[in-house]
């Protein structure tokens, strides 16, 4: 097996987070570090935000139809803006996986 040592390194920061691109060679694409997959301590906090919000839109939706007006009655239906996002934060992170 032979070594394959990085002539540079290229980084990008977005938020908080930086990631390293390598360049093994002259021609070669930048390739991207494999330990990019999310940890299981960060699914379970997702799991628990998710929860949470899961709660906060029962709570809502149960305000919103015991409302006498229609305009209140209507959000009591459907998922709420921050559990579906979330959800969908959660597919894309564990189909990385």
């Amino acid at each position: 097996m032979t070594d394959i040592q990085a002539n540079k390194v290229h980084s990008a920061t977005f938020g908080n987070s930086t990631t390293e691109y390598y360049e093994t060679g002259p021609l070669s694409n930048f390739q991207e570090p494999s330990n990019i997959m999310p940890s299981n301590q960060s699914l379970e906090l997702l799991n628990q935000i998710i929860e949470m919000a899961d709660q906060i839109d029962a709570e809502y939706k149960k305000k919103m139809g015991e409302s006498p007006t229609v305009k209140d009655w209507e959000q009591s239906f459907g998922e709420g803006w921050m559990p579906f996002h979330l959800k969908k934060l959660k597919g894309l992170l564990t189909s990385v996986i």
